[in-house]
C-alpha cells in the first residue's frame, strides 16, 4: 500500500520586528576620535561596524520582504535604505 503524497506545506508567519531607529547618524570628525595603541581611530572603526551591521540588516530585510511581500516589510526595508543613504552620503558628497 502506498502512502498518500503530501501536496502542501504549512508555513508559520512572523511579524516583522522593526530595527531600532538611530536618532542621529554618527559622523567621525578630525580630533574627535579616540586612538588605540596601534594608532587606529577607534571611533571610525565603530562607525564602520555600525554601517556594516546596517548593510547586513538590509540583506536580511530584503530577503524577508521578498518572501512575505507585505507593506510592513517594505516599510522597514525603506527605513534601512534611508539610513544607509545618509551614511553613504557622507562618503560620496555631490
Amino acid at each position: 500500500m502506498m502512502e498518500p503524497e503530501l501536496k502542501g506545506r504549512i508555513v508559520p508567519f512572523r511579524r516583522v520586528r522593526k530595527p531600532a531607529r538611530l536618532s542621529h547618524v554618527p559622523a567621525s570628525r578630525p580630533g574627535n576620535s579616540i586612538q588605540d595603541a596601534s594608532g587606529t581611530a577607534t571611533a571610525r572603526v565603530s562607525v564602520d561596524q555600525e554601517v556594516n551591521s546596517e548593510w547586513d540588516l538590509l540583506i536580511r530585510l530584503a530577503t524577508q520582504a521578498w518572501s512575505w511581500r507585505d507593506p510592513e516589510s517594505l516599510d522597514v526595508l525603506e527605513g534601512t535604505v534611508t539610513r544607509l543613504r545618509t551614511w553613504i552620503g557622507h562618503d560620496w558628497p555631490l
